[in-house]
């Protein structure tokens, strides 16, 4: 099983990224039956067009999709030995809430990857 959390700035790409990929999975899998389902789980509660837009490209390409509101749920997601691509929110105001929510969502599993996306035009002033 592998778990990819895309972390990054609001506005980064982290939900384009995760339809593109997880596209490129599920066609794969119609090619070669053994490969493993893709799941995405939609955890960036706090931007609604994205979630929506992942939600109807998983539904368009048959990708099972699945809203989460804690940490804890990525563990009850039945997820198997599939590819699961998480979509967190943007890092927001208060940076503190943001990194405890990062380290609760690592000590959900020892198989989690965190991939940072940055914009290219990305500055932090």
């Amino acid at each position: 099983m592998k778990i990819l959390c895309f972390v990054g700035p609001p506005g980064s790409g982290k939900s384009t990224i995760i339809m593109k990929l997880a596209a490129r999975y599920a066609f794969k899998k119609k090619e070669k039956s053994d490969d493993p389902e893709t799941i995405i789980l939609g955890f960036n509660n706090w931007n609604i067009a994205g979630s929506f837009a992942v939600e109807k490209m998983a539904g368009i390409t048959g990708i099972r999709y699945k809203q989460i509101t804690a940490a804890t749920d990525i563990k009850k997601s039945e997820l198997n030995d599939n590819v699961v691509f998480v979509d967190m929110p943007g890092s927001f105001y208060n940076e503190e809430i943001y990194h405890e929510l990062l380290r609760e969502v690592r000590d959900t599993s020892e198989k989690i990857t965190f991939i940072l996306v940055l914009d290219a035009n990305y500055s932090s002033e």
